[in-house]
């Protein structure tokens, strides 16, 4: 990368609420060693995918995969292919949901598991009345208390985390949700009565839901970057986060549970862009921004990198994880990542059609 260049790149960006100060702080650091201004603009995961393919973004920021919007829309998988959009997978966020609870009973007993996550689901809808012992594991609940739900408008259809929310927990299939829910969820039927929405961010979500989650059962989900970057706010303000059951393991969300994989609520955080990109030197510096983000070998830059992913509660792909991302066959799959970069870097720009199957980045 040179930093002399007299040329000064914009890159305009668009999509996930929750990527935008990811790839904000990013391309603040980036900006001190080249000169590329990178534009972020927030409207959700699918105005990410969208935007890319009508040129009105050169970067689309995702927080789930593209796969179920681009493969289930004959236009946008033709759109996808000819234009040989690449995902990249810059990180590794998750789910998490904060609640209000009853002040004379313990959060450690607090927890959703394969058996209750229907339930959490059915809350959510706002269809029905759910109850808040249906997560509480201590001893009995002297008055019964029900849920009261604060979910994102437009639900998955809009936003990446409500999808996530929807598809990641690890606990449940699709399928084994009842119809109204699992639609509901989805963003085809409106949200029942009890649910309350929010903004798409989580920012917005949250400032809404600490002044409006006055009753106990109150209860929301948000990137668990942004809960762990503001969780003393989040204890003062009355709120606990809920503990996650699997494999009869309490897991406390963390992020060395989600490193460790035991805390499975996770989601990616990507990055598209098209290939075919007629402005070579803007194609240029994507993939630069790109390389000095996942694969940079200067300590120095590496230091500062990793910091930027602390900051926002993030975490790295592990080396295989990345090669997933390199379209390698079984000769090269016990290359490094090094190794990877120096003789076959070219392997790496390839699009997600480029996989047999279709692959769009790293799917958790």
């Amino acid at each position: 990368m040179s930093s002399c260049s007299l040329n000064f790149v914009v890159i305009n960006t668009r999509g996930s609420s929750s990527v935008q100060p990811f790839i904000d702080a990013l391309s603040a650091l980036y900006a001190k060693y080249e000169p590329v201004e990178i534009s972020v603009q927030a409207g959700g995961s699918t105005s990410g995918i969208t935007s890319v393919l009508d040129d009105t973004a050169n970067i689309g920021n995702v927080s789930r995969s593209p796969r179920e919007q681009v493969l289930s829309s004959k236009k946008l998988s033709k759109d996808w292919k000819e234009k040989e959009i690449k995902t990249v997978t810059l990180a590794k966020d998750a789910i998490a949901i904060i609640y209000k609870k009853p002040d004379n009973l313990d959060a450690k007993n607090f927890y959703v598991d394969a058996n209750n996550i229907s339930k959490i689901y059915e809350a959510f809808a706002g269809h029905n009345n759910v109850s808040l012992s249906n997560f509480y594991f201590g001893n009995n609940i002297k008055e019964d208390f029900n849920v009261i739900p604060f979910a994102r408008s437009g639900a998955a259809s809009v936003s990446g985390t409500a999808e996530a929310f929807l598809h990641n927990s690890g606990l449940i299939k699709d399928n084994e949700l009842d119809k109204t829910t699992f639609e509901t969820l989805k963003g085809l039927i409106d949200y029942g009565s009890n649910t309350i929405t929010t903004g798409e961010s989580n920012v917005e979500t949250y400032n809404f839901f600490k002044t409006n989650a006055r009753k106990v059962g109150s209860m929301t989900y948000l990137s668990l970057g942004f809960i762990l970057n503001n969780i003393d706010a989040i204890h003062k303000d009355g709120f606990e986060v809920l503990n996650y059951k699997i494999n009869d393991k309490v897991v406390t969300p963390t992020i060395e549970s989600v490193r460790d994989s035991s805390y499975k609520w996770t989601r990616p955080y990507n990055i598209v862009f098209s290939l075919k990109n007629n402005n070579e030197e803007k194609l240029k510096s994507i993939k630069e921004f790109i390389k000095f983000t996942v694969f940079s070998s200067n300590y120095s830059i590496k230091e500062k990198v990793d910091e930027v992913y602390k900051s926002q509660g993030l975490i790295h792909l592990s080396d295989n994880e990345i090669k997933q991302m390199f379209l390698i066959d079984k000769s090269l799959k016990n290359k490094t990542i090094n190794e990877l970069l120096d003789a076959n870097e070219d392997l790496f720009w390839t699009s997600d059609y480029s996989f047999n199957p279709i692959r769009f980045g790293v799917e958790f």
